[in-house]
């Protein structure tokens, strides 16, 4: 089964044009493009000049995940027909994938990947590791919004940052600047309790999106990604605002939220019901599958 990642489809033509417009309107500057090989694992690769590919895995261990890498690609060395070509190719080969962000910087390719170095992996305050996936331009968002120190140190010495957003427009993210990186005993940049608990929350709808195309695909195909993840988003802030933290719960209601069309989260009873919780030490699946029946009722 494909995966399926809870974004629309962007128009490339306009946004090859606009990152040409860009790209034109500041000629002496260095444009690169992110991309996330990930997206790209058992897949075609897309293919760039080497000269061009700046690979963010270059040290260590993660050498050897080369292959998967976040890559940069300098859009600095291209007549303007081959750009248009070549941002075309580009944007065609990531359209429905949340892998490809653009980037301006008066630091080289080189420059930037070795700054980034320290933010490959990240510690938690128990010194666990993991992989910062910051090429995903669904995770770049939330490492703006939740980690105010490792997003100044990811962006230090650039001067743009754009993603293709979840509804295929051009979004320009916040490069604050401000922040002063922690460091762990491994050289790693560290992310406190707080901040990794709003990684977690930013990521769960497409969590539940990803179970969902697992377990019930039907349920995400009746609408596009971005609608699908509005709708998700506001089931997640549901069921934080009534407790209910466990995955398996946080399930069955974005299955209901979408059987229904939304239309439960628009019903004026359901809070009320919710604060009640009349399926405590039940079923909560079959507790809201009875509500449903009988909302379709009372039509």
């Amino acid at each position: 089964m494909n995966n399926y990642y809870a974004v629309d489809p962007y128009e490339h033509a306009a946004v090859r044009d606009a990152m040409l417009l860009k790209i034109s309107a500041f000629p002496a500057a260095r444009w690169f493009a992110l991309i996330d090989r990930g997206f790209e694992h058992g897949l075609k690769h897309f293919g760039a000049n080497g000269e061009n590919e700046y690979c963010l895995y270059r040290h260590g261990r993660l050498e050897r995940l080369a292959e998967v890498s976040p890559c940069l690609i300098s859009l600095s060395n291209f007549s303007p027909e081959r750009l248009k070509g070549f941002l075309g190719s580009l944007l065609v080969h990531c359209r429905t994938r949340p892998m490809l962000s653009f980037i301006q910087s008066g630091r080289t390719g080189d420059e930037i990947a070795d700054g980034w170095q320290a933010f490959l992996e990240v510690e938690t305050d128990d010194a666990q590791r993991f992989l910062l996936r910051f090429a995903d331009t669904r995770v770049l968002p939330a490492l703006a919004r939740c980690t105010k120190a490792i997003w100044d140190g990811l962006s230090n010495g650039l001067e743009e940052w754009l993603i293709v957003n979840r509804t295929g427009e051009m979004e320009a993210l916040p490069l604050l600047k401000t922040g002063t990186v922690s460091l762990g005993n491994t050289g790693k940049a560290v992310i406190d309790s707080n901040e990794f608990a709003c990684l977690l929350e930013s990521g769960l709808p497409d969590a539940l999106a990803d179970q969902l195309h697992e377990h019930f695909p039907n349920l995400l195909s009746e609408r596009g990604g971005a609608a699908n993840y509005q709708l998700l988003q506001a089931t997640c802030d549901l069921a934080k605002k009534y407790g209910l933290e466990a995955f398996p719960e946080q399930m069955a209601l974005s299955v209901a939220v979408l059987f229904s069309q939304g239309n439960l989260l628009e019903d004026p009873q359901f809070e009320s019901w919710m604060q009640q919780k009349p399926w405590s030490g039940g079923s909560l699946e079959a507790a809201l599958g009875e509500y449903l029946e009988k909302m379709e009722t009372t039509q």
